[in-house]
Parts: C-alpha cells; structure tokens; sequence
C-alpha cells in the first residue's frame, strides 16, 4: 500500500492533532500488507474516537457497511446520490441507469468488484478519495456535466472503456496499481490526469481530446498506449517521468505537444510518427529541461515551441543541442530546417532584419550554395538587358570597348526598337561579361574602360564589376569547399 490516502485525508481535514495521529499509522501504510490494508480505514477511525477535540473540530461520519450486493437495471434515479465513509462488501452491478442528480462518494472502500454499463448522469459527479479493492469496469459511460475522481486508489484492473465526457474530467492524484484502460474515451472538455502514479500498462488508444489533456507530473512505471488517440488542443506531459515504453504510433496532435522536465528512465521517446491535425501546420513541441539526447523524432513535423519564461539564451542553447543531435544521428533534412529555423530566430533576436532577409532568399543562410549562383544568374541576365536596351548609348558615349568599337551597328540603328533590342543582346551579352569577369584582377580595366562622368553611370558599372566579383569568389569558395556550407 501507498501512504496517498493518508496525505489526502490529512488534505481534507486540515489539522494538526489529525496529522500527528495519522503519522502514527504512515508506517503501517507504506510497508503493511493486504491484511492490515483491509482494516485501516477503521484503525483511523478508532484512533479518531480517542480524541474528542478532533472530532469536535472535524466530525467524522460513522463508518457505514453495505453488506448486500447491489444490482440495477433499466431504471432512473431522481435523488442525489450521497456516500461518505461506507464500506461496500460485495459487488455492485448497474446497467441502463439515468442519474438526474449529483453522486458523491467520498472516503469510501470498495471491497468487491463494479461493473458498469450505459450509466447516464446529467448533474456533477464526485467520486473521491475511495479505495477500490478489485477489479473496476465501466462500459460507455455518459457525464455531462463535471467529473471529479481524484485522489483515487485501484488496485485491481480499471477500465473506462468509451467513457464520454462533455464536462471537465479529472483523475488526478489517483493511483493505478494494476492496468487502466481509457479506449475510445471521449472528453469534450479538459482532461487533467495530473499527479497519476500507473504502476502497470495504461491506454489511451483511439481517445479523443477535444480540449486540453493534461499529464503533468504523472508516473508510467510500465507500458502507455497513445496509438491513434487525437488530441485537439494539445498533449501536456510536463515534468513526467516515463519507465516504460510510450506508443505515439499514428496519434494525431493539433496545438502544443508539453514535453518539458521530463524524465525518459529506459530506452528513447519515438514521436516519428506523430501527425500534425492540420497538415499546413506544424506541432509546437515544448522540450525545455528535456534530455534531447533521449528523444527520436523528424523535425518536418515539428517546431520549437518557448514559452515566455524562456529567455534568449536558453532558446539558443535548445537549438544548438539539437542541431547537434540531428547531425550527429544524420538526420539532414530535419537539420537543414532547424538551421533556417535558428538563424531566423537569431537574426530577428539580434533586430538584423534586413541581413535576415538577405541571407534567408539568397542561399538559405548558406545552407543552399547553387542557390546563391542562381541569384548571380539573374542579376547577369538583368544586366545584359539594361544593356542591350542601351547598347549603342553605352558603347559609343559610356563604356568604350576596343573589340566592340568594330562591329557594324549601322544595320541595327535602322531597325525598330523591339527588333534593334533583340539584335543587340547577344552584343550586349558580351559587354556585360566583359565588365562582369573580364577585368578579374585588373580592376584598372573598368576605369579607362568608363569615359562617363555620370554619377549614375559609374555606379551602374562598378556595380556590375563588383558583382563580378563576389560571383567568381562564391564559386571558387564552393569548389574548394566540396559544396558544403560556404
């Protein structure tokens, strides 16, 4: 047995005296076995009697036993249902019932078995802080408005096959020591498993959350099954600690997957198979505290998701662990986004917004060398057609060039523009690789090549050069580098 029950009591009560008599017995639950387990909701209660100012203080109901088994079929119940501090001894079968009223069970023991089909309640439910002996099953279960099973102990299998909840559901502080199924649930509203210990395997498979599901501070012990469960407005599993296998095979996950401060004891996290509810989209992936090097996933899927708390030099230090875990297991596509992703990041950070711009469609922040040469293309291609527009302007009064002085333009001057511009261009083609590479190291060519004192003009030209320029040294860059990140 688990001391839970012990700090939940103590919880309620809220007293001292209370705290100091239930120490007493903390030894007891944390090392006794099934026999004292039986009877230490009495043993609290005897001790309790001894001490009348507690009781003053904090009336404890009597303990009540049901003896007889309780069975229900096709029927509706329209008074609330109220149990505090009752020992059910046999089993309790219910199918087909419609609840109009609030159920409260609190501080109760469940000796023998539950089964439960098609139950329908329309007001809240609170089942609380109860001891369940064996084995509970519940089968399409309908709650319409609040549902409130925290601080719960099963020590048999639990099943909530098909549960349907339109309200808030919370199981948390709730201990499963052996398997809890969750199958084809459907929780409308929040789900808040928080603070859970599942000793033995737990499915989710084929769940639907349609808001936040909430797993914060949760232990797995054994195996946890997400296959094919949809949650609609994120998945929080923050600061839980997982000691066996986690299935995410086909989940699909719409909003912030929470992986934050977790503890990952045997094996790795596979989110490989994650999918994004909406495809244009990608999952915002919170792993802050997180040992990356315990997590597989592709990051086409994915993107770095900070909350506000985070600062600059965190996010860095995130980034930089990853980029080294995706080249290290290489994982090339999902790095080459990241870096994009960083560098983005980190120019926006450092306010180089218009150096961001540049570098993200000019070579994909050197990610991309051919991209780069592509760019270079284009603007040699914009040049040659500025200066065939120009040609005869830029030959005869700008830019004199000795081998282009002989050739016959008198044709051309004859002809209409359209048909002069398409005679000149391989012409201008020529000229514009002759100042754009022909003046590669004697960068005295360019200016006894210019006779213009137009401001205007030299810039155009030098531009031209200059742009020469950087396009041989890119590409000798590339050559020497083998293509690789210039």
């Amino acid at each position: 047995m688990t001391a839970k029950p012990w700090a939940i009591i103590i919880a309620y009560f809220n007293s001292k005296q209370l705290i100091f008599f239930l120490l007493i017995f903390y030894p007891l639950a944390l090392f006794a076995g099934a026999d004292i387990a039986d009877s230490h909701y009495s043993k609290i209660e005897d001790a309790l009697q001894e001490k009348s100012d507690i009781i003053k203080k904090h009336p404890l109901q009597p303990t009540t036993y049901i003896e007889m088994p309780f069975q229900a079929d096709t029927s509706q119940i329209n008074k609330e249902i109220s149990y505090f501090n009752t020992v059910f001894l046999r089993n309790i079968s219910i199918n087909r019932v419609y609840l109009y009223k609030p159920v409260i069970i609190k501080l109760s023991n469940f000796k023998d078995s539950i089964y439960l089909d098609k139950v329908k309640a329309y007001q809240n439910v609170r089942i609380s802080w109860n001891f369940f002996e064996k084995k509970v099953e519940t089968y399409r279960i309908y709650l319409e408005k609040k549902a409130f099973f925290k601080s719960n102990i099963f020590s048999d299998k639990a099943v909530f096959y098909k549960i349907q909840c339109y309200s808030i559901c919370d199981f948390s502080l709730s201990t499963f020591h052996n398997q809890a199924d969750f199958t084809g649930a459907l929780f409308k509203d929040k789900a808040i498993f928080n603070s859970i210990y599942f000793d033995k395997n737990v499915t989710f498979q084929n769940a639907s959350f349609n808001e936040t599901a909430s797993f914060i501070q949760s232990t797995f012990n054994k195996t946890v099954d997400f296959n094919l469960a949809e949650f609609n407005q994120g998945l929080n599993l923050s600061h839980a600690k997982f000691k066996g296998h986690v299935n995410l095979q086909n989940t699909t996950i719409n909003g912030i997957l929470d992986l934050s401060h977790i503890q990952i004891m045997n094996g790795i996290l596979d989110l490989s198979s994650i999918i994004p509810a909406n495809q244009k989209e990608k999952v915002p992936l919170n792993i802050v505290e997180t040992n990356i090097n315990k997590l597989h996933f592709s990051y086409e899927n994915f993107r770095l998701y900070f909350p506000e708390t985070v600062n600059y030099r965190q996010k860095e230090y995130i980034y930089t662990q990853l980029l080294q875990h995706f080249k290290k297991n290489g994982q090339t596509k999902s790095y080459e986004i990241l870096f994009k992703e960083f560098h983005r990041v980190k120019y926006r950070h450092e306010q180089q917004y218009i150096r961001d711009i540049i570098f993200r469609n000019f070579w994909d922040y050197g990610l991309n060398p051919q991209k780069a040469l592509y760019w270079l293309g284009i603007l040699f291609l914009i040049y040659t057609v500025i200066n065939a527009a120009f040609y005869l302007k830029l030959t005869k009064e700008y830019c004199i060039v000795a081998f282009l002085e002989k050739v016959d333009t008198s044709y051309a001057e004859k002809l209409n523009p359209l048909m002069r511009f398409i005679y000149f261009l391989p012409h201008a083609f020529i000229l514009t690789l002759f100042i754009f590479a022909g003046t590669f190291l004697r960068f005295g060519n360019v200016t006894s090549t210019v006779q213009s004192r137009n401001i205007f003009t030299i810039a155009y030209l030098l531009l031209i050069t200059i742009t020469g320029y950087l396009a041989l040294f890119y590409i000798l860059a590339i050559i020497l580098s083998g293509g690789r990140h210039v």
